[in-house]
């Protein structure tokens, strides 16, 4: 499947904001209160879906590019939140790589439940031949 360019364009400042949203939740609570996946909460796993579903139904690109590009957002608000805290103290992600694991199979989950429904919504928007 070809992409379709002008959409296409328009993924990185998507995923910024994507980033943007899940990261806000999960970098305002503090270490000792956070919990996975409640840590994401709505507003970013919520955008990781809309994206997905949106970009998707207007067939931007492939299924599981979509899926990926947009599932890596979640992976990397956790990951940047990991290297703020082990530089203040290197003892509190003892298990960083089972957490980002984790953190990647909930935006693996957010994105591919949007996509599939950004699948089925681009079926129902394609024109009927005549």
């Amino acid at each position: 499947m070809a992409l379709n360019r002008p959409v296409f364009l328009h993924f990185p400042a998507v995923w910024a904001v994507c980033f943007l949203l899940t990261g806000i939740a999960y970098w305002s609570t503090p270490y000792n209160a956070r919990d996975l996946p409640f840590s994401f909460y709505v507003p970013g796993l919520l955008s990781v879906s809309l994206a997905a579903l949106v970009f998707r139904a207007y067939r931007a690109s492939t299924f599981w590019r979509i899926v990926l590009i947009f599932a890596s957002t979640v992976p990397a608000v956790f990951f940047l939140r990991v290297a703020a805290d082990t530089m203040k103290d290197p003892t509190t992600h003892n298990l960083w790589p089972i957490e980002i694991v984790l953190a990647s199979g909930f935006g693996l989950a957010a994105a591919g439940a949007g996509a599939l429904m950004g699948a089925v919504a681009g079926r129902f928007m394609e024109p009927r031949p005549r």
